[in-house]
């Protein structure tokens, strides 16, 4: 694929800057747009920056007509499930408002868009693997948000055909090999981090919630994938885009279900540590095991997940934290 011109929407993300590394190191010219909120900004290492929020849409369209960019990226979204049961008003106004400004300009200036959704709208599958055609039911405002992206990209097709990528990731996890970039948020809810957090002296405790789960350890198996095989998945869709492939939807995961205990076990094999556990009672809207069927991103977007072993996801993560200072000394 030729060199493209890519904005980036939340390119001082988790996800986001690694796509910018993949796509910097492919040839391509990125430029982030990100409003800082949540993003770091010390993250922004490839491509051009632009401090904006995304739902000022006006100054958004001509920053877009100055870029002329070939496709957009959009990963720009509040992101804590958690969060988003008491403040859903925040998340329509960022995920939705932001979802309306990305394909109303998108619309009008004829820029493709590979969109950042999730797993979550799917709630409670009753099948699994989870594949693209199963019934969506989220289980918060945050997966409602998402759904109604997906939406908002359907219409924008049919009306002004808009053509769009949607991919639903499943959890996200690990680390840049050469630990340039990594998980890092405030506040931290994602499992990875919160149990390296609790390896060994540093005070703090990782809460388990149940272990009387139908899986073979007892805890909620669950799928996860290395983020540097998710950024190679946008780069996919772009080239399908670019080859004339229809508005799609697909499921990014490494297609393996990992039990909670799992990781905490393989965390203390690396690290030679053991992680504070407190076991508390499971959340009733938690499922036992939900993992992906990635068959159709194989297929078509001839996509398959490199790194996201458990094994390679835990020792790039553990590298990170590391560096990132965090008191494994004792």
């Amino acid at each position: 694929m030729h060199c493209k011109r890519i904005v980036v929407t939340g390119g001082a993300g988790y996800i986001g800057s690694h796509f910018c590394k993949t796509a910097f190191l492919k040839g391509h010219k990125t430029f982030v747009i990100d409003n800082l909120i949540t993003g770091n900004y010390d993250f922004i290492k490839w491509g051009e920056f632009y401090k904006l929020d995304i739902r000022e849409e006006s100054s958004f369209k001509e920053l877009l007509l100055k870029i002329k960019p070939d496709y957009l990226v959009h990963f720009a979204a509040s992101a804590y499930v958690s969060e988003s049961i008491f403040k859903p008003l925040d998340y329509i106004s960022n995920n939705i408002d932001g979802m309306r400004s990305v394909c109303k300009i998108c619309s009008e200036i004829k820029i493709p868009i590979v969109f950042s959704s999730s797993c979550s709208v799917y709630g409670e599958a009753k099948n699994v693997p989870i594949n693209e055609s199963e019934p969506l039911n989220p289980l918060s405002p945050y997966g409602e948000t998402k759904l109604f992206c997906e939406k908002i990209l359907k219409w924008c097709s049919n009306a002004y055909g808009l053509r769009w990528v949607s991919l639903r990731y499943f959890n996200a996890a690990g680390a840049d090999e050469d630990l340039e970039i990594g998980e890092k948020h405030d506040p931290e809810t994602h499992i990875i981090p919160l149990a390296i957090r609790a390896l060994g002296d540093s005070g703090e405790t990782l809460k388990i919630f149940g272990r009387d789960y139908d899986t073979f350890d007892g805890t909620a198996v669950r799928d996860f994938i290395h983020v540097m095989d998710l950024a190679s998945a946008h780069l996919k869709a772009i080239e399908y885009l670019a080859e004339g492939g229809m508005s799609n939807i697909f499921n990014l995961g490494s297609g393996n279900g990992t039990s909670i205990k799992s990781i905490i076990n393989g965390l203390e094999n690396i690290s030679s540590k053991q992680v504070k556990l407190k076991y508390c009672e499971r959340r009733e809207e938690d499922p036992s095991c939900l993992f992906a069927d990635i068959s159709k991103a194989k297929s078509i977007l001839n996509w398959q997940p490199e790194f996201s072993n458990l094994d390679n996801i835990l020792r790039s993560a553990w590298k990170w934290h590391k560096k990132l200072n965090v008191n494994f000394s004792k």
